[in-house]
């Protein structure tokens, strides 16, 4: 897929997850309203591990074109894959390849917009406001954003992958600080219609802005690659962001047992730091 049509193309990839997910949502909704089941969520993932076998089946029979040569020489071209060393083929090409580095380091900070929504769920219940109770709920919300954000920022990944990371992550940040600040202001009562309203709003947006940093950094990182670094390049980033999400994820679960605002309050911090970290980054897209 050429330069100019890959942030398109993730766009499009989110937009029919989103379909999908509304359509789910909106039957789980009406099949078990607020809650569900044991034997309705047994079924859902018994259809969710019939998905994922239908979806691998798909992939088996795709033919891929030849791969192409690597374009850039250094620290890349010595990475060759190989199971028996991936932890320290991994760790060089981290420590040798600064643009990588530079990427991961960002892509790391960027976490506030996917780790932030179930913690703004439990701020919401905590709080005492109802309408983001129910699964169906949940998923309807997160197909709409991700059915909006797939239209709304896949053109945008094209122009440049990364103002969209940055963008996303600001915007989200700003979101959950704002909707923090609100909780803790004396005399405001969440427990009505308004409160629940600006969980909803809040959930959704943040949510909506975590489909453009997700589209925007699949497409940087594949614009930055040169033939068969691509591949080397995702397996690497997504390996790494294993052990950083496990690291962020336990601080961020630790200051919750403090309040959950704290948890927030960090996801927002290190959202901000890396719109000022994105900065540094070349802008390797169209243009």
């Amino acid at each position: 897929m050429p330069k100019g049509q890959r942030g398109q193309v993730n766009g499009l990839a989110a937009t029919a997850a989103g379909l999908v997910a509304v359509t789910l949502g909106l039957i789980i909704r009406i099949v078990g309203g607020n809650d569900l089941s044991v034997e309705q969520l047994l079924w859902l993932l018994v259809l969710g591990v019939v998905l994922w076998i239908a979806v691998a089946a798909v992939y088996a029979g795709i033919r891929e074109p030849a791969g192409e040569a690597s374009g850039r020489p250094g620290p890349v071209e010595k990475t060759e894959p190989d199971s028996n060393n991936w932890l320290r083929q991994m760790v060089t090409l981290l420590r040798e390849d600064l643009p990588f580095r530079h990427f991961v380091t960002v892509r790391s900070l960027l976490l506030v917009s996917s780790l932030s929504p179930p913690f703004l769920v439990t701020l919401s219940a905590q709080s005492g406001a109802s309408s983001l109770t129910g699964l169906g709920g949940f998923i309807i919300a997160s197909g709409l954003a991700a059915l909006i954000g797939g239209r709304l920022f896949g053109r945008f990944a094209d122009r440049s992958s990364k103002k969209l990371m940055s963008l996303g992550a600001g915007v989200a940040s700003a979101i959950i600080i704002t909707t923090v600040v609100v909780t803790v202001v004396p005399g405001v009562v969440i427990d009505t219609w308004l409160g629940n309203l600006l969980f909803v709003t809040a959930y959704f947006a943040v949510t909506l802005m975590h489909t453009g940093v997700r589209i925007g950094r699949k497409t940087y990182v594949v614009d930055m690659a040169q033939g068969d670094q691509r591949t080397i390049y995702v397996a690497v980033s997504n390996s790494a962001m294993g052990f950083i999400l496990l690291l962020v994820g336990g601080l961020s679960s630790l200051l919750a047992l403090v309040h959950i605002s704290w948890a927030l309050l960090f996801l927002a911090l290190l959202g901000i730091l890396g719109v000022v970290a994105s900065a540094r980054l070349p802008d390797v897209s169209q243009g």
